[in-house]
């Protein structure tokens, strides 16, 4: 957004305020200036008049003209094409510096030329035409003699401002002097109302417009006739042109003039070129899918949300009778709607523009007036939908105890009311309305960002942070946590982890065998994944066999994720696969290493799980001969095993152990230190005959129970089968035995594990 201090101090009386201080200003309130820079005319050029022109003997695209510059009348030779008798003229007088040339006196084929007619290039501002520069009394009273840089339009300061996307309000001067009232605590200067011209035609001698509900939306439809020669003035081009926004055409000049100026939105239509032959037209307004509005003639589309889409309906230099519409349109719809059209010209209305169209109007037709030959038509068409502001509730302790500081309820009122906020006050409490313009305020802390804006951030005087921080930890944290332990574990076993779909085949699981969810996906990823996964084995399968085509001699994958029974109901779990070689070839296993075997496996998960305990299984995708049910504090919580050899064959995978647990049902306790005994330990073991195919779980139950106060531990350490035990087989469990308080004596472990021997003898087995 470029502004002229210039054209800013029409909107804001800013003569007392240097440029350095409104740059700093700007900055403060959160309009960050990317640059300023300096337009004067160099000294000696002066405001001159062409009293006559004659042309070259010598040369044909020469001029000779007789330049009044006050107290003089000096011959100069001039070669612009535009140079004409009577006109104002920027004329540089000898000694005048003109970027790097200095003025003399010059013979110009023969002819002697006393200085030179200026162009707006040559004096170094933005170009505005081909040719000298001829001024107008846009720029101020004309004297002749008079030092252009005298004059404020050539004595001016171009200030670069970058805009966040949310502040569409200010990409307009009006926009920025509203905020620079704030924070200058300045009052901006009266807006001059348009009055139409007593017993002017009315609109609707041309123009009827109907208007469909639904249409959310302001605009403004006014009509003008161009009767003769128009131009615009010297001011209007000038600043256009050093904003980038000079057109050619007359109107579409205005417009972009009051657009800059305002922040209200226009548009133009060729009355002539939308029926050539018609003394009146009607045009529709319809709101289509996504309520953007649509002007249309018959079924002929002038615009799209204020966006023209036929340019063949567009103003020229020819045109006489002119529709102009001025409008403003939600943004949200904007950005809804905007690729569906061709036009993607939407840089205001996108960020916002200004709603209250008559503050442009007044300003756009106001500049139309000073124009002769031009007829502006009474009245308008216009559409101001019924809306309710935004309302924000806000008590003053509160605005204070954001800002972490104390501001005076007078302070907060005056820069709300100068931003355009309207206030009723109750005690303490505050009832904002917040105006159109400003959709990126929304609640009390936007407020109170207005108010630490206007008052400067660096104005708030800092203060040590009192922190206290709150015990945040919740189940969400600590499954998180939970999951990061998990995985540090598994990957320090050498497992890699896998993360896949959490959809699946429903053809894969009939293979399986495996269950999915009743109610089919309405619209699926692709045929391969048409159905939510009942587990995670199914895709660690589909994983190691991909590895294993990839020529991989071990697998071992880990995925934490989702799977769904088949109601749809989300469970969260965790698996593991280890196929094909334990360890890779090295010389310690003479290059000639083992598969994977189930006690390994089952260690690894020991270290990942930590305690856990083993039951019988029926889990039918493993193996009957290797497979058991997770215990945790005697919850059943998984499955381990074997993968069951038809599917290993018909995967071709290599020997294949799989795991898959409830993720919920895995405890995340803290370890808790137990004391340790200084004293030695022993151990006894024990065979003991048991018919084959015996539960342990009833030895360990039992032994359990005694409760013996020395016992720390017992564990199987061997299982014997021989010919001459026949339907039995010999069951060796070490038992470890230690005290805390002194050195066990043989009488005291024997005793304790004669309790031991009578408990088994009373679950009918025998020792060996």
């Amino acid at each position: 957004m470029i502004i002229s201090k210039n054209w800013l101090n029409e909107f804001i009386d800013l003569k007392n305020i240097s440029t350095d201080e409104l740059v700093k200003t700007l900055n403060s309130i959160g309009l960050e200036v990317d640059g300023v820079t300096t337009i004067i005319a160099p000294k000696k050029v002066v405001v001159a008049k062409v009293m006559s022109k004659e042309k070259h003997p010598d040369a044909e695209k020469l001029s000779i003209c007789q330049v009044d510059v006050g107290n003089e009348v000096l011959q100069i030779v001039c070669g612009a094409k535009n140079v004409e008798a009577g006109q104002f003229v920027a004329v540089s007088l000898e000694g005048a510096q003109i970027g790097d040339i200095t003025i003399k006196k010059a013979k110009l084929r023969g002819v002697e030329s006393n200085g030179m007619i200026c162009s707006s290039t040559e004096l170094g501002f933005a170009k505005i035409n081909d040719g000298i520069m001829v001024l107008d009394n846009s720029i101020g009273e004309l004297t002749l003699g008079k030092e252009l840089c005298e004059y404020p339009l050539f004595n001016d300061e171009l200030i670069e401002i970058e805009l966040t996307p949310n502040r569409g309000d200010c990409l307009s001067i009006n926009g920025i002097a509203r905020d620079l009232s704030a924070a200058l605590d300045i009052n901006l200067k009266e807006k001059k109302p348009f009055k139409d011209v007593d017993n002017a035609e009315g609109i609707r001698r041309i123009l009827n417009v109907h208007f469909s509900d639904g249409i959310d939306a302001n605009f403004n439809i006014r009509a003008i006739e161009i009767l003769g020669n128009v131009s615009n003035s010297l001011k209007v081009k000038l600043r256009l042109a050093s904003i980038n926004e000079l057109k050619i055409n007359f109107i579409e000049n205005l417009m972009a003039y009051s657009t800059h100026a305002n922040g209200v939105l226009f548009n133009a239509f060729d009355l002539n070129k939308i029926c050539p032959n018609c003394d009146q037209i009607s045009l529709d307004v319809k709101a289509e899918s996504n309520k953007e509005y649509v002007v249309k003639y018959k079924d002929n589309v002038l615009c799209v949300a204020g966006v023209t889409q036929n340019d063949s309906y567009k103003v020229d230099e020819n045109s006489s009778k002119i529709l102009i519409m001025s409008f403003y349109v939600n943004p949200n719809i904007i950005a809804n709607v905007h690729k569906n059209y061709e036009n993607t010209d939407i840089y205001r209305s996108f960020r916002g523009s200004e709603p209250e169209l008559l503050i442009g109007i007044d300003y756009l037709f106001n500049l139309l007036q000073n124009h002769e030959n031009l007829k502006i038509y009474g009245s308008s068409c216009q559409n101001t939908p019924s809306k309710e502001k935004v309302s924000i509730n806000v008590n003053l302790n509160e605005l204070n105890n954001m800002i972490g500081q104390i501001f005076e309820k007078n302070d907060i009122v005056k820069i709300l009311k100068r931003l355009g906020f309207e206030l009723t006050i109750k005690d303490d409490n505050f009832y904002i309305k917040v105006p159109f313009y400003r959709h990126d305020v929304t609640n009390s802390s936007d407020i109170c960002e207005e108010i630490v804006r206007m008052k400067g951030i660096d104005n708030i005087i800092p203060k040590p942070l009192n922190f206290h921080e709150a015990n945040r930890t919740n189940t969400t944290y600590l499954n998180y946590k939970k999951s990061l332990e998990l995985r540090t574990r598994a990957i320090m076993c050498g497992y890699f982890e896998s993360i896949g779909y959490v959809f699946d085949s429903k053809e894969y699981l009939k293979k399986l065998n495996l269950e999915y969810i009743k109610n089919d996906i309405i619209n699926p990823i692709s045929n391969e994944l048409n159905t939510l996964r009942p587990t995670i084995i199914s895709t660690l399968l589909k994983q190691a066999s991909n590895n294993f085509n990839n020529s991989r001699k071990s697998v071992k994958l880990f995925e934490v994720g989702s799977v769904f029974d088949k109601d749809g109901k989300e469970i969260k779990k965790i698996a593991l696969l280890s196929s094909g070689l334990n360890e890779v070839a090295n010389l310690k296993n003479h290059a000639k290493p083992k598969n994977i075997d189930f006690y390994t496996f089952l260690s690894e998960l020991k270290t990942i799980f930590k305690d856990f305990t083993l039951g019988s299984s029926d889990y039918h995708l493993f193996s009957e001969f290797e497979r058991a049910n997770i215990y945790k504090n005697d919850k059943l919580i998984g499955v381990v095993g074997r993968l069951d050899l038809h599917i290993e064959d018909e995967l071709e995978l290599p020997k294949t152990y799989i795991c898959e647990v409830d993720f919920n049902e895995l405890s995340s306790d803290f370890i808790k230190a137990k004391p340790y005994s200084k004293f030695q330990g022993t151990t006894r073991d024990l065979s003991i005959l048991i018919p084959k195919n015996y539960d342990y779980n009833i030895i360990k139950n039992a032994i359990k129970s005694l409760n013996i106060k020395n016992l720390v531990d017992y564990k199987i350490i061997d299982l014997y089968c021989d010919e001459k035990l026949g339907d039995f087989e010999s069951l060796s469990i070490s038992f470890s035995f230690i005290d805390n308080e002194k050195v066990l004596k043989n009488d005291d472990i024997n005793n304790e594990i004669s309790l031991v021997i009578d408990k088994i003898k009373e679950l009918g087995l025998n020792l060996r």
